[in-house]
């Protein structure tokens, strides 16, 4: 039997995401910079900035945003659960 893990404590970050016309953050395009966090959405390189320009005409936003960070535990041993 494998030994138990001790709980990881949480993590955390900042960055920038991507934000739909409806207030709804993008978690997939969590980056370090705005930049990064638009090429997650508009990958074409070429065209970038003019499909971004759009977006934003439609209401598109890029946030600076705070993560946290954790390994989830959805069935802890008992042994786990003693020590947290």
């Amino acid at each position: 039997m494998d030994a138990p893990v001790a709980p990881m404590k949480p993590c955390y970050s900042d960055g920038y995401a991507l934000c739909n016309p409806s207030g709804i953050l993008l978690g997939k395009s969590y980056r370090e910079t705005p930049q990064a966090a638009i090429a997650t959405m508009f990958t074409d390189p070429v065209h970038r900035d003019e499909f971004w320009q759009r977006a934003q005409a439609h209401g598109w936003t890029v946030r600076y945003v705070f993560s946290q960070v954790w390994v989830p535990q959805f069935f802890p041993s008992k042994q786990e659960a003693d020590a947290a």
